[in-house]
């Protein structure tokens, strides 16, 4: 008979004392749970026996973090939670930070070798069932193995913390390549984006879509280079079972600078919504910035919707072609799979390798940077700027590039922007 896990031992302690369950109800419980293997959370099996409910057991959790762990009596992570275990692993420092949470490098203690960890933001767990989409995105990323894709191993809570164990992956993402070494050479460009389709290719298969392709979630390693797409946390599930989406919260979910226009619309998503994301990351690659960029998000968004993507400067035509494709506003005008974009891409890297050199291309004066009409109606420019706001609210969307200081300061005055244009529109 296997003693408690510390979680759950603290848990009973709690739920006891603060009136939850009765002592013998907790006996009752423990006596069960040394009876099953492996053994599930105290917590759940409470509910199972109809001694707490769900939202009981996320009063208990509370106030058991109220004691144990500071970061979660102000909803967030931050460094205290370094040197704690989950599951095993022991957080030794953090490798990254998004809108869905903070990723951390850990040592697994009984593997000996380092792995990554994800934890949940607790405040989004709060949104209704957040956290039981977490599991469910957790246990579907995990069924993805690829060479192009960082593994899941596992996934869990501690008190208010979801968290996913991930391959630890020793490298560092294209945005900081970008920042240290400014934009990559041609051919360079295209070997990181084929594995980026390829890895995406394999996701798609299995029905996964990524949704937040940028160069902040693809990681570079230098010996062997090979490359990885990270944060499948924030995949949608395309089985008729999990159908619904983010949107049903009224949110958007993704980044502004490379997310695709049904996105912004809060249309259906499919892998080709993350074809159109691979667009604007490899643009970046070439150009050393985001295709498009404003003091504001809804400026940022509507240049999505409406404008095409920028000529790329210095480069022929073929390539110009292919970035065209990727982006095109209507999904059915994009590369249908991931594989046939790939394919293009190799076509042109071949290509390359034969002329060393890809000419200047004339530019074509159809294609500027702004935006073009139609323009985007009010109602549909007043339903961006609300699931904006309500994304930002639960931390669930991220904003970059260079203006990203300007931006921020800017994201305060959009409600006053938007009544302008509004008014402009009803003149």
């Amino acid at each position: 008979m296997a003693d408690p896990s510390p979680e759950s031992q603290a848990f009973g302690k709690t739920a006891v004392e603060r009136g939850f369950i009765t002592g013998d109800q907790l006996e009752r419980a423990l006596e069960q749970l040394s009876t099953r293997e492996p053994q599930p959370p105290l917590r759940d099996l409470l509910v199972e026996l109809g001694f707490i409910t769900l939202s009981q057991g996320d009063a208990i959790e509370r106030f058991v973090d109220s004691d144990s762990e500071p970061e979660a009596k102000s909803g967030e992570l931050s460094d205290g939670i370094i040197g704690t275990s989950f599951g095993g692993c022991v957080i030794k420092e953090v490798v990254g930070s998004g809108g869905m949470g903070q990723t951390y490098r850990a040592h697994h203690t009984r593997l000996d070798r380092d792995v990554a960890i994800k934890i949940l933001h607790p405040r989004l767990t709060r949104i209704g069932g957040m956290a039981e989409r977490f599991q469910r995105e957790a246990r579907a990323a995990a069924k993805l193995s690829h060479p192009n894709v960082v593994s899941v191993f596992d996934f869990d809570r501690k008190g208010p913390f979801f968290y996913m164990v991930m391959q630890y992956v020793p490298g560092r993402n294209l945005k900081e390549v970008l920042e240290d070494s400014g934009p990559f050479d041609t051919r360079r460009a295209i070997w990181v984006i084929v594995r980026v389709l390829q890895g995406l290719e394999a996701a798609h298969a299995l029905g996964i879509v990524h949704r937040d392709i940028k160069p902040a979630n693809v990681i570079l390693t230098e010996e062997p280079a090979e490359v990885y797409i990270a944060d499948f946390g924030t995949v949608r599930m395309l089985n008729a079972s999990t159908q619904e989406n983010l949107s049903a919260f009224g949110e958007i979910l993704g980044t502004p600078q490379y997310m695709s226009p049904e996105q912004a619309t809060a249309d259906e998503v499919d892998g080709r919504t993350d074809i159109y994301c691979v667009g604007m990351t490899f643009y970046e690659l070439l150009e050393g910035r985001p295709a498009f960029t404003g003091a504001s998000m809804v400026e940022v968004l509507e240049k999505q919707i409406l404008a095409p993507i920028p000529q790329l400067s210095g480069y022929r035509p073929e390539l110009d072609k292919v970035l065209a494709k990727m982006t095109a506003k209507d999904k059915d005008e994009r590369y249908q799979t991931a594989g046939e974009a790939a394919a293009a891409l190799r076509e042109l890297y071949h290509k390359l390798s034969r002329t060393q050199s890809f000419k200047p291309a004339h530019r074509d004066p159809s294609r500027s940077a702004g935006p073009v009409a139609p323009s985007i109606d009010t109602q549909s420019l007043e339903a961006i700027a609300d699931r904006l706001r309500k994304s930002q609210q639960h931390g669930m969307l991220s904003f970059e590039g260079a203006e990203e200081a300007a931006a921020l300061k800017a994201a305060k005055a959009e409600a006053a922007e938007l009544q302008k244009r509004v008014s402009a529109a009803e003149k």
